[in-house]
């Protein structure tokens, strides 16, 4: 907010002035995504979700035209995809607006409908096919949950483009598990942070232009091995991350709200070496150890 604050001194904006006034209410709806976004998630996460689909392609047909004389009609309806294309995003959105099942205003655990559109990091159905546009690269809901979406989206006024806060949602989600993966895979044995020190030095030392870049590198340059703590350098990356996704939400600000936006803060963004390469990190030595 404080980056948003003095955009607003330099040029009053009453966008971005309301977005300061109701931070309280922004920083609740945030967190608040936050904790719910992955309750779709199933055991071992995207391999789950493989296998889920690769299920049901398998036996859904055989075991709907054993037991249902109806099983043509649903085969041929868009309900199908919702097993075919099964989705932790769009699991999740199911389990907080029905199975977990509270009444109020909305069915399930009764969350405002800025909660609920935060945590939508895609917006189309399971039925809709992929494309390059950021929110249909995943499948953002089920087709049985199509009223609940509309319903939310049509409140917010968001439609089929992101809510603002699933931008900061989606780069809070990434720093977490960037930097929390590579510190259990360090704790474990798995990685050594030796590994980490050489790779990173020898591909942000050819980055001229980034700051974060420079910074990483000149810690890893000047480590005094018997003071330097692994922890703190863990909290500088995500200090500097952090910034990055803040200066990007904040420079792009109009194309967010007027839902032309369409990267992600942290790909976007000055660090984006330093994201990419933590990346690779862990999709090199860690997700398939």
């Amino acid at each position: 907010m404080i980056r948003l604050q003095e955009e607003v001194k330099k040029q009053p904006d009453s966008s971005r002035q309301e977005m300061i006034d109701r931070q309280e209410d922004v920083l609740k709806i945030v967190e608040c995504a936050s904790l719910v976004h992955d309750l779709g998630n199933p055991p071992y996460g995207h391999f789950g979700e493989d296998i889920i689909r690769q299920w049901f392609k398998k036996n859904l047909p055989s075991i709907l035209k054993e037991k249902s004389d109806v099983a043509e009609e649903f085969l041929a309806s868009p309900y199908v995809y919702d097993f075919y294309r099964f989705e932790g995003n769009a699991q999740s959105l199911r389990i907080v607006s029905k199975l977990h099942d509270f009444k109020g205003e909305f069915d399930g655990l009764d969350l405002t409908a800025a909660t609920l559109n935060t945590i939508l990091k895609y917006t189309y159905p399971s039925s809709h096919k992929k494309t390059e546009e950021i929110t249909s690269k995943k499948v953002g809901y089920f087709f049985a949950e199509e009223e609940a979406f509309k319903t939310v989206t049509e409140i917010t006024g968001a439609g089929t483009s992101r809510h603002p806060l699933t931008f900061i949602l989606e780069a809070a989600d990434d720093i977490a598990y960037l930097i929390a993966d590579m510190e259990d895979a360090i704790g474990k044995g798995v990685l050594r942070f030796a590994v980490v020190k050489e790779y990173l030095h020898s591909v942000l030392k050819e980055d001229k232009t980034s700051s974060h870049s420079k910074k990483v590198v000149k810690i890893l340059e000047t480590i005094d091995e018997e003071i330097f703590s692994i922890n703190q350098f863990f909290v500088d990356l995500r200090t500097m991350l952090i910034d990055a996704a803040t200066e990007s939400f904040v420079l792009h600000y109009e194309k967010i709200m007027n839902g032309e936006y369409q990267e992600d803060l942290l790909t976007d963004s000055s660090a984006h070496e330093l994201y990419t390469h933590l990346r690779k990190i862990s999709e090199n030595k860690i997700y398939d150890h």
